[in-house]
């Protein structure tokens, strides 16, 4: 008996001791193991600057590119290469704003640089449609059931922010301007609760707006506040004044969170959020320096000690984020602005 019983417990040491063993490895080896992300210039169409807009979940990446001309050109990024998708009949410049995961791409065109756009356009099988423009209008989000957000403003009068529909209806007259709107028709801004003179100044707050009914989300203290964008889950992002009158970046999820700012920078804001809640955006210092930022669990984090060191690119705005995790914006390499692509990875040190 008492050798059976030594058996047994030498076993179970020798097993401990294993066990014991092999979770040192597995925490040796994930403690060593970072979470980074690889970068991708994305080129331009013969300039020397692009900017990246909006990504989908295929991949598929819309922005603006400067021509060998001087001209800046909506493109669309994709298998490696930036198609240029010209501009509708009539302007010299474009710019590609957003892109729902049925390719269609949003934009708007103008003659003048730098770019004051005005009519709206759907890009969609290489064919431009130009969508309905009462006097000016700026097309800003669309999902992908090709409904579209934006603001019109008539001359003398108001804001209205409008949403159209593929026949061209308005469903939202807001004396505020639409940002982006989910796949389950709600939509995010900036609302004013009394009419608005074009020539004056007028306070704003972020709203959601559903079937008729509009949500104030307030503001982190200060007076302003603005939504930038919606995902699918209802959650807000934007920016909104603090106390001190400085913006932060702001996430909602039926109230209202201060996502901060980076370290030595005094402002932020947040453009793009995906169905995780992982959150981007752009931080700025009084110099006027940006730098791009995403919100990882433990806050938000400058996207350059994300990156490979000695790349080259210093990262200034962040504008979108994909539901793989893949992440869009502009930076600066070589001594131009480029739009890049972040692709997540990990790397095991």
């Amino acid at each position: 008996m008492k050798t059976r019983w030594l058996r047994h417990f030498l076993l179970g040491l020798v097993g401990a001791l294993v066990i014991a063993f092999g979770l040192s490895i597995f925490t040796a080896t994930t403690a060593a193991t970072r979470f980074y992300y690889s970068i991708t210039d994305l080129g331009t169409l013969g300039g020397s600057e692009s900017y990246a807009m909006s990504i989908n979940d295929m991949g598929q990446i819309v922005g603006r590119s400067q021509t060998s001309s001087g001209n800046s050109q909506a493109f669309l990024w994709q298998g490696g290469a930036m198609t240029d998708i010209g501009t509708a009949a009539g302007y010299n410049n474009s710019i590609a704003i957003d892109i729902n995961n049925a390719g269609q791409v949003l934009g708007g065109t103008t003659s003048q640089v730098p770019l004051f756009v005005s009519s709206p356009f759907l890009w969609s099988n290489d064919t431009i449609t130009t969508l309905p423009d009462p006097e000016i209008c700026y097309a800003s989000g669309i999902n992908d059931a090709e409904q579209i957000v934006g603001l019109c403003i008539v001359i003398g009068t108001n804001y209205a922010s409008a949403a159209f529909l593929p026949g061209g209806s308005i469903i939202l007259d807001l004396p505020s301007s639409a940002y982006d709107i989910n796949n389950s028709g709600q939509v995010v801004g900036a609302f004013n609760s009394e009419i608005v003179d074009v020539n004056t100044n007028n306070d704003y707050e972020a709203f959601l707006w559903q079937d008729g009914t509009t949500t104030e989300l307030g503001t982190l203290g200060g007076t302003n506040s603005e939504a930038n964008a919606v995902n699918d889950v209802g959650q807000v992002v934007g920016r909104a004044q603090t106390s001190t009158g400085d913006f932060h970046a702001f996430f909602w999820d039926g109230a209202m969170q201060d996502l901060g700012t980076l370290a030595n920078y005094t402002s932020s804001v947040a453009y793009g959020i995906n169905n995780k809640g992982r959150v981007v955006g752009t931080a700025t210092n009084n110099s006027g320096s940006s730098h791009a930022f995403v919100r990882l669990n433990n806050g938000i984090r400058d996207l350059n000690n994300l990156i490979p060191a000695n790349s080259g690119w210093e990262l200034i705005e962040a504008r979108d984020i994909n539901n793989n995790g893949r992440i869009v914006g502009y930076g600066t390499v070589n001594g131009e602005n480029h739009a890049f692509v972040l692709t997540p990875t990990w790397v095991t040190r």
